[in-house]
């Protein structure tokens, strides 16, 4: 399914949850609504039968990210600075909504440019875990070689999320072939997946791969969607997708995308690889 059939079949409803497909698409519509519920007024009532709920503002940034983060950018501009919520609001719930609204929109935010390592420090109590995750850095010695590194991570004494912090060019000393590839990715536990939240060292090196590499990872891929594994529907999936996949590997992902909504109509199931799909700049962790 070439991308502007794609983009035309997410669009076909706005009712429910698929109105996040129609923002993620750029539907004004759609884009409209999702941006009316993030103002900060709106998640500055806190949780409420006049607000969305917490898992609803989550999904309503993720979509409006996909397609107009210019917009998420300026709506965050008007949002309570998490160095401005104390504790006392914190312990009361009556800013869950902007709590989530800052974790699940900080990583696009940072991406833009638009927030610093300011933003979060302030307040450690409620974002320590997104510090570590989006300003952390190694907290061991790297080693000298690819494949002592490739040791370190495949024996999984890296933190995935910490991946992205290693430096690039370690990697590209020596290009990754097949069987490295399968090293790295190795299940953990015999029969289980592939470790594949492993491909984000690729991230900005996907060059690195060698070709036989990303041939044997694309047709791990392809049979995962053959034989219906649920791993399709992971965010693990989704980061060896922005790695690895080809233009024709993503129009037969996005055949799976549409072939499974009219089978199940889930939403919600779809999502990470949809925007993924999408290819305007969103991406996992």
């Amino acid at each position: 399914m070439k991308p502007e059939e794609f983009q035309a079949r997410l669009s076909e409803r706005y009712d429910g949850y698929w109105e996040l497909l129609a923002t993620a698409v750029g539907v004004a519509a759609s884009v409209e609504r999702t941006v009316r519920d993030l103002r900060g007024d709106v998640l500055a009532e806190g949780p409420g039968p006049r607000t969305p709920t917490l898992s609803v503002t989550e999904l309503r940034i993720e979509s409006l990210a996909v397609s107009h983060t210019e917009l998420l950018v300026e709506l965050s501009r008007n949002w309570t600075r998490p160095g401005d919520i104390s504790q006392e609001q914190v312990m009361s719930g009556s800013f869950d909504l902007l709590i989530v609204a800052w974790k699940t929109a900080m990583r696009h935010l940072l991406a833009a440019g638009a927030v610093t390592h300011e933003t979060l420090r302030n307040n450690l109590a409620v974002f320590r875990s997104d510090m570590d995750i989006h300003f952390g850095r190694p907290r061991w010695s790297i080693p000298g070689t690819w494949p002592e590194l490739l040791a370190q991570v495949a024996g999984g004494h890296v933190p995935s999320h910490l991946l992205k912090d290693i430096d690039r060019s370690l990697i590209a000393r020596t290009p990754t072939d097949e069987e490295s590839l399968k090293t790295l990715l190795a299940p953990t536990t015999p029969g289980g997946n592939l470790c594949l939240e492993r491909m984000r060292l690729f991230r900005k090196a996907e060059d690195c791969l060698s070709v036989a590499a990303v041939d044997w990872l694309t047709s791990c891929l392809r049979s995962a969607v053959a034989c219906r594994d649920p791993v399709v529907w992971t965010y693990e999936f989704c980061v060896a997708t922005e790695v690895v996949a080809t233009a024709t590997l993503r129009e037969e992902l996005a055949d799976c995308v549409v072939g499974f909504l009219q089978e199940t109509g889930d939403v919600t199931r779809v999502i990470p690889l949809a925007y993924t799909l999408l290819g305007r700049g969103w991406r996992t962790w």
